[in-house]
């Protein structure tokens, strides 16, 4: 059998989630130039990142990768703290792309730059700290587990994700990147 990696799977999610960024961001686009876009696609954006990527995602990297990176040496000074902090920025602005794609959803939204904006913001950084992951943390990640660290980490990532989801969750999850890739296409 071959070598699980919790790496293989982080990296995966993050191809995952530079997807779903895509569809956001060119919905956005669209919202700029004053068209009209699915109505709850922001919301079930929003649903998406504050759930696969924040609770789940996320509490991979922080519950189980960089602690055992910590514990194999790792210093926690320089990139890692970064990186930890804007999983911290990505909330609130995840949490605000929900409330202003609620409000357009209602027919409510006043100001569609602010959604907008806040969209490019988040995919901003999210595009950022996956490089910085891709390029970084995860290479050193390489460097410093062992075979037996990755599957047993790798094993780990299936409690985060039905603690963090629940049961069936993660793969509708993906799913739904290729179903709002279809409906936010112009």
């Amino acid at each position: 059998m071959a070598e699980q990696k919790v790496t293989d799977t982080l990296m995966a999610e993050h191809r995952a989630i530079e997807r779903m960024l895509q569809v956001v961001e060119g919905t956005a686009m669209r919202l700029q130039r004053g068209e009209d876009v699915p109505s709850r696609l922001f919301v079930d954006v929003a649903t998406f990142l504050g759930t696969f990527v924040d609770r789940c995602h996320f509490a991979k990297e922080e519950k189980l990768l960089t602690l055992h990176l910590e514990r194999r040496g790792l210093k926690s000074e320089g990139t890692l703290p970064v990186m930890l902090n804007e999983h911290k920025e990505a909330g609130p602005l995840a949490q605000q792309m929900r409330e202003l794609g609620e409000a357009y959803a209602a027919g409510t939204l006043q100001d569609r730059q602010k959604l907008a904006g806040v969209t490019h913001t988040y995919a901003h950084l999210l595009r950022q700290h996956i490089t910085r992951e891709d390029k970084a943390l995860h290479t050193i990640a390489s460097n410093l587990l062992t075979p037996v660290d990755q599957q047993k980490l790798f094993e780990a990532c299936d409690r985060i994700e039905r603690e963090a989801m629940g049961e069936g969750e993660y793969e509708r999850f993906l799913a739904m990147v290729d179903q709002l890739a279809g409906v936010a296409a112009p």
